[in-house]
């Protein structure tokens, strides 16, 4: 175990992949997670919700409550005033990670991928496993 997997945070959160995800889990659910592989299932299996918010207002003040909700439970840590500072920016930070959206056939965006890579955007769309091997920074370590 390393130096850093010895702080409670590191060793939940430290290794998760997708962990901006945890936001379309349940509170219920959150509550029987208690180490990170049980996270990390939880996360791979999470569905995001199709619906959209009906208003502007709405998506406001559902952001506002959450954020407050998000202050409150950082507030409990009692971290240090810099570290504060840095947990509670992350969600704002996180948004900026927001994958746009897919290209539609016909625009330059779908053009331009055919042209680099010579298959269509949506080849690999039913695609049930990746054979490629993926090197991450966890092949380091």
């Amino acid at each position: 175990m390393g130096p850093n997997e010895k702080d409670d945070l590191i060793w939940m959160y430290g290794k998760i992949h997708g962990l901006e995800n945890i936001a379309f889990l349940t509170d219920e659910q959150l509550e029987h997670i208690k180490d990170p592989i049980t996270l990390q299932r939880a996360i791979n299996n999470v569905r995001r919700p199709d619906g959209v918010a009906s208003s502007y207002e709405e998506v406001i003040e559902r952001i506002n409550t959450n954020l407050q909700k998000y202050k409150e439970c950082v507030d409990k840590f009692g971290f240090y005033p810099s570290d504060r500072q840095k947990m509670l920016s992350q969600p704002f930070y996180l948004m900026k990670r927001v994958q746009p959206p897919e290209p539609k056939r016909g625009q330059w965006q779908w053009n331009f991928f055919k042209e680099l890579y010579g298959k269509e955007w949506s080849h690999y769309d039913h695609l049930e496993i990746d054979l490629e091997k993926k090197i991450t920074e966890f092949d380091f370590e």
